[in-house]
């Protein structure tokens, strides 16, 4: 196949004054097998200062196996990640997950809704 491979993109999305949280904020089921190409994450209104730190688990377990990797957003004028490939890509269909927003500093004065965003590959369609 020539050209750009098509990717699809799952938007996990959290409303509202952000806060830690072990409990997952939001939930995507896979309804076909793939690869991760990237994660990236951005808040929609930034706080004042600090960072907010985002985990997304598969199945319960984080796919961030070096917790130093995880989507951060800065609170101030950058209020996006760089896109970070987590260690753990490939899922098959049926597979849960789930976002978790790990850190907050200053939750008093922190960001109001996030978006962290997967880039995918279905492997369905014989791209990997």
């Amino acid at each position: 196949m020539y050209g750009k491979v098509p990717r699809t993109v799952v938007n996990l999305t959290v409303d509202g004054l952000l806060a830690e949280s072990a409990v997952a904020v939001a939930t995507w089921v896979a309804p076909f097998p793939g690869r991760i190409v990237n994660v990236t994450a951005g808040i929609n209104v930034a706080g004042t200062s600090g960072t907010h730190t985002f985990d997304v688990n598969k199945n319960g377990t984080t796919i961030f196996t070096n917790q130093a990797n995880r989507p951060s957003t800065l609170t101030t004028a950058t209020k996006t990640a760089a896109a970070v490939v987590p260690a753990v890509t490939t899922f098959a269909a049926g597979d849960q997950f789930s976002l978790n927003v790990d850190d907050v500093s200053h939750a008093s004065t922190g960001g109001v809704g996030a978006t962290v965003s997967l880039s995918i590959l279905p492997s369905q369609l014989g791209y990997y």
